[in-house]
């Protein structure tokens, strides 16, 4: 089946109640189904936003866009590995991936690193148990674009951002290929895990759970029952980091349009009655869980909220997935398709009283010797310093240039809006040293480049709450470069969003930044550079003859993009080598990042 514009249609018919009909766009997967169903519309009082209610209130909630990570592509969901550190689900090219980011704030966070993980198709939806990571997966058709509608649940082991040894989890978790396993979400104990699945054939997706019996297997699955679950859609399960909450996204219950969050109470009596389970046993689920509850406007909206997840209570922090501003062209806030939005209370600091004076009887005490104490300060600058060298050699690089750029939050928001003039310059002195004088809690992007040598480009921040006022930042600069934009299989016009690094690893640097760079380095060694060759590389699938072809191609659009900026033709030399100057493989590398490092573009300088 051929995806769709990434939108969910929304008709809403009153008649005697409410009746759906929508066609449900299911994340990590993407298949479609036509929906009917009848929730109940919900009435109740929203959650009061006025500046009357803030001005009087001790605490209120803010709603508002996370910042720095949204795009004009789908974001589907946040997996938290920490308080500041989460897995970003996104789509790129109509594929669904996984990348990590770290938080800033609350409402504000920024794309660390891609995260490794040895299977193609489309991954979502990751939840984390110690070292244990829970995952969805949906396999590629004949065409990557093309969606089977199925989907199943594995688990690896994480290691800062690489997962190894994914496995799928055995049946009845996963059934057969005809029906959809997903969104799991493992408890903090790691003992029960929830996750969507339409295997009733005459429903849509209810929300069940698994869990691990004493000889470490899974348990069959349990369908978490009428409180949880309704003829309508139940997906995006989330379990809280306390056990307390289900939180989970639904099209029934009483419902505000569309896909609406929900919360409902887990009885501490269930993981009691988990702990003492025997297999075979009558139990009731139903009971353990409360009735779910609308967590109300302007949480929910008429659109689509889904993917709740917090890595602490959710009353006091909660993100989520809205496709609410993706038909508002007039909004300061679009971006496309679904983003990612917060809710966190904020609560007024409260005025000190002042302690009533006493009156204490004079006593006669001899006067000691009281020393300053230094005012501590947080200082608004750190010096940022380092030394710039020659890849192979690991020479120092006299002379070399360093820029910084700062790109601007509104700028980010709009890729297709960028500057390229950069906010500091200097050289290097004779033994490779540079140093900058840059400001706390701003994102800057620095870039080191020479003549005789490529560039090497790092992102860098530190924040204000740091002790430390200085920050060292080492440059190597190749001979040689190796450019690795990520292709789709048989793709070479659209590149993914974000390149590799020489692990096969998504880096935070996007294609076009890269390119960026690529095209200065190469404008300003442009006096000394007879010729600047480009070499496509593919990997080993498919014919010689098409991969030199694919290769090409591949090359033809990196000359074009250096082109548009200002690169001239004359010094531009694209061939393709196809498959047939592989790199080495590395020992125990699975076949997917290997065949992610082969397709790459190397250049040389010709001087």
């Amino acid at each position: 089946m051929k995806p769709k514009n990434f939108l969910l249609l929304l008709f809403l018919i009153s008649l005697f109640g409410c009746v759906v009909t929508q066609k449900i766009q299911k994340p990590v997967v993407k298949y479609f189904r036509e929906q009917k169903c009848s929730p109940n519309k919900w009435f109740g009082i929203p959650i009061d936003t006025s500046s009357e209610y803030r001005r009087v209130a001790e605490s209120y909630y803010i709603f508002e866009p996370v910042k720095d990570i949204n795009s004009q592509d789908n974001e589907w969901g946040l997996s938290f590995l920490s308080e500041r550190e989460a897995i970003l689900t996104y789509d790129n090219n109509a594929q669904q991936l996984p990348i990590l980011v770290t938080f800033v704030n609350e409402s504000r966070a920024r794309i660390s690193t891609g995260l490794s993980v040895p299977l193609d198709g489309h991954l979502g939806s990751f939840s984390i148990a110690g070292n244990i990571v829970y995952f969805a997966r949906s396999p590629f058709g004949e065409n990557p674009k093309e969606l089977t509608g199925n989907s199943d649940i594995y688990s690896g082991r994480i290691i800062k951002n690489v997962i190894s040894n994914p496995q799928s989890l055995p049946e009845p978790i996963n059934t057969n290929f005809l029906t959809w396993e997903s969104h799991p979400s493992i408890s903090p104990n790691g003992k029960v895990l929830f996750f969507s699945s339409d295997r009733i054939p005459y429903k849509g997706p209810d929300i069940f759970f698994v869990f691990k019996l004493p000889d470490g297997t899974w348990s069959e699955p349990f369908n978490c029952g009428d409180s949880i679950n309704t003829e309508c859609d139940e997906i995006t399960p989330f379990v809280t980091s306390d056990g307390k909450y289900l939180l989970f996204s639904s099209t029934g219950h009483e419902n505000i349009g569309g896909y609406d969050l929900f919360q409902s109470q887990i009885s501490e009596a269930f993981w009691k009655e988990i702990d003492n389970y025997k297999p075979g046993k009558f139990v009731i689920w139903d009971k353990f869980f409360a009735a779910a509850r609308n967590l109300r406007p302007p949480t929910n909206t008429i659109y689509d909220e889904i993917s709740p997840s917090t890595p602490k209570d959710p009353q006091e922090l909660l993100y989520y997935s809205s496709n609410q501003f993706d038909l508002k062209d007039g909004s300061g806030f679009r971006r496309g398709g679904f983003d990612m939005f917060v809710r966190y209370k904020f609560t007024k600091a409260k005025p000190v009283a002042e302690a009533p004076k006493r009156l204490e009887p004079k006593l006669e005490v001899k006067e000691e010797l009281v020393l300053p104490q230094p005012e501590l300060k947080l200082a608004p600058n750190f010096k940022l310093f380092g030394y710039v060298f020659e890849t192979e050699r690991r020479q120092p690089l006299p002379n070399a240039n360093l820029y910084v750029f700062q790109f601007d939050t509104l700028l980010q928001s709009f890729p297709d809006i960028k500057t390229t003039k950069p906010l500091f310059s200097t050289r290097t002195k004779n033994d490779g040293y540079y140093e900058f004088s840059l400001l706390k809690n701003v994102d800057y992007q620095v870039f080191a480049e020479s003549q005789q040598f490529f560039y090497e480009s790092k992102k860098v921040r530190m924040e204000l709450t740091e002790p430390a006022n200085e920050m060292r930042l080492d440059f190597y600069l190749p001979i040689k470069f190796t450019l690795r934009i990520n292709f789709p299989l048989d793709v070479y016009d659209r590149p993914y969003r974000y390149i590799l690094d020489s692990n096969g690893v998504e880096t935070n640097l996007t294609w076009e930044e890269e390119l960026d760079m690529l095209a200065l380095n190469i404008i300003n060694s442009s006096p000394f550079i007879k010729k600047i060759v480009l070499v496509g590389h593919t990997d080993d699938i498919a014919s010689e003859e098409y991969n030199i072809r694919l290769g090409q191609n591949r090359v033809n659009f990196v000359i074009s993009q250096l082109l548009k900026r200002g690169v001239s033709s004359e010094i531009l030399e694209g061939i393709s080598a196809g498959e047939s100057q592989p790199l080495p493989r590395r020992p125990n590398e699975d076949i997917e990042t290997y065949r992610k490092r082969l397709r790459r573009v190397e250049i040389s300088k010709i001087y």
